[in-house]
């Protein structure tokens, strides 16, 4: 309980310093304020979508190249994270490869700091990730805590999801559940509609 308060605290010190770095509140344009709303409403229509199995307008949030970050466990015992980038299609595949599998899955985004530097943006999220699967061998939840940093891109149909980098704080629950749920969707046994 004690190591999860601390990576809890850890978390949110992360989050302040980030926050620390805006400018004030009279700072702000009118376009900075409406390029703000448009990046967060981007960032949380894709992760509602995914979650709906809505794979159409989950794509349409992304840009047409992706940078995919996700944490990887060196020989060593150090963790790094390993950088993929991919067409949008391929994303939107490897999400509908796993995902369907689970009868329940929430990505909640919260706490957004977004930086602008003129067509590009910075996002430093808090997340968590709640995948259910009823019935599962070894238990049907599996969470994720941690944040996300995203690189966004104006484009000329707004604002796109560039590259999207998770880093775990900690997991809880059934380790086993994506490989279970994957192994569900090739088997295609979808719990929940395409």
């Amino acid at each position: 309980m004690k190591r999860l308060a601390l990576l809890v605290l850890a978390g949110l010190m992360c989050g302040a310093a980030a926050a620390a770095e805006l400018p004030p509140p009279a700072a702000y344009t009118a376009k900075d304020l409406a390029d703000r709303a448009q990046i967060e409403d981007v960032i949380s229509a894709f992760a509602l979508s995914v979650d709906q199995r809505q794979w159409d307008a989950a794509g349409r949030m992304l840009a047409d190249q992706v940078e995919l970050g996700f944490p990887a466990d060196n020989p060593d015992g150090t963790r790094t994270l390993k950088l993929t980038k991919m067409p949008a299609e391929q994303f939107i595949a490897a999400s509908k490869s796993q995902l369907p599998g689970y009868l329940h899955t929430q990505h909640m985004v919260t706490n957004p700091v977004v930086t602008i530097h003129g067509d590009k943006a910075d996002v430093a999220a808090q997340m968590q990730l709640a995948h259910y699967l009823p019935g599962a061998e070894g238990g049907p939840f599996y969470l994720v805590v941690g944040t996300y940093d995203y690189a966004m891109a104006r484009t000329p149909k707004g604002w796109k999801i560039a590259a999207m980098h998770v880093n775990k704080l900690f997991e809880l629950g059934n380790l086993k559940l994506p490989e279970l749920a994957s192994a569900r969707v090739k088997a295609g046994q979808i719990a929940t509609s395409p």
